[in-house]
């Protein structure tokens, strides 16, 4: 007797659940807000985000320049930097208002700036040399094509110099490759050659 008392309870404990269950999906796929994040949002944000990043990187992004340093290093810098496939040194400013106005008026996407004392600092190997480099936000692919790049020229730049000073204190071109790179290393971007960020 006492089992099927408690089959009986089951039974309706069941029933209740079942019927709990199937009216909060009946309000689920009745409220539209619900329906939009459960569904909708589920289905179209993984085609979207790969609609938008496409393209995966952008080649030739408008850049101004502002060198007060007007030295050879800079130069050298930008010559290195405009190589790159990312960036494109449209403008050379006289001074930061005008290369803001550039990218307020979306004529460039990102400022390089070089003070004064860019190669003093250089050359004097006890300073630290300085550049300041500001991205326009309005797409993360432009940020992402000017910083990386940017950053690659100066490491490369750091490498160079650090050869340089080597050398200059009379060690051979071999040796001071191997005090700059002790480690030898090679780049190898998995499943993204482009370096991208592209999901499938």
């Amino acid at each position: 007797m006492r089992i099927y008392r408690y089959l009986y309870t089951w039974w309706l404990k069941t029933k209740e659940s079942t019927w709990v269950f199937a009216n909060e999906i009946k309000r689920i796929f009745t409220d539209p807000g619900v329906t939009v994040i459960f569904i909708v949002a589920t289905i179209a944000y993984p085609i979207l985000y790969n609609c938008i990043y496409w393209k995966d990187n952008v080649e030739n992004i408008p850049v101004a320049v502002v060198d007060l340093s007007c030295s050879s290093e800079s130069r050298d810098f930008l010559h290195r930097w405009n190589a790159c496939p990312e960036v494109r040194l449209d403008y050379t400013c006289a001074s930061m208002a005008e290369a803001e106005r550039l990218l307020r008026d979306q004529k460039v996407h990102g400022i390089i700036y070089f003070p004064t004392d860019f190669a003093k600092a250089l050359n004097s190997g006890m300073e630290t040399a300085h550049i300041s480099l500001y991205c326009d936000m309005s797409s993360f692919l432009y940020m992402k094509g000017i910083y990386l790049s940017c950053n690659k020229v100066m490491l490369e730049s750091m490498s160079s110099i650090q050869i340089d000073r080597y050398e200059a204190m009379g060690m051979d071109e071999e040796f001071a490759w191997s005090l700059v790179q002790a480690s030898p290393y090679t780049e190898t971007a998995l499943f993204c050659p482009t370096g991208g960020m592209l999901l499938f």
